[in-house]
C-alpha cells in the first residue's frame, strides 16, 4: 500500500449513551478522530460470515493511539459505513483493512 493513495477523508465515530433524565438513555455518535482511507467496492475477500453485508473496503494506517475497531463506524460527508471487521494487512500494525457495509438514509 502507498501512503498516496489514502485520499479520501473519513471521520470515526463511536456511539456513546448518555441519560435522558426520564430513566432511559439516548445513543449519539461521537467523532474521535479524522483520518485518510483508500475506500473500494467490496470483493470477495469479505470474511465468509459477512460477504452479505459487506459493501466495502477501506484502508487506513494502523492508529496506535486509537484502537479501531468494530461497532465503530466511517463518515465521508453524508455516507456512513458500519465497521463490521478489522484486519491487519501485510506487516503486523502497519495497515489496517476495514470491512464495511454502507448505511443508507431513511428518506
Amino acid at each position: 500500500m502507498r501512503i498516496g493513495k489514502l485520499n479520501t477523508p473519513f471521520l470515526l465515530q463511536e456511539e456513546s449513551l448518555s441519560a435522558d433524565g426520564a430513566g432511559g438513555s439516548v445513543a449519539a455518535w461521537q467523532t474521535l478522530v479524522a483520518l485518510w482511507g483508500d475506500l473500494r467496492v467490496a470483493s470477495d475477500e469479505s470474511p465468509a460470515n459477512l460477504k452479505r453485508r459487506i459493501t466495502h473496503h477501506v484502508i487506513i494506517r494502523h492508529r496506535a493511539e486509537r484502537d479501531v475497531r468494530t461497532g465503530q463506524r466511517l463518515v465521508l460527508n453524508e455516507r456512513q459505513f458500519l465497521i463490521r471487521a478489522v484486519s491487519n494487512v501485510g506487516e503486523a500494525d502497519r495497515w489496517l483493512k476495514l470491512f464495511v457495509e454502507e448505511i443508507l438514509p431513511l428518506n
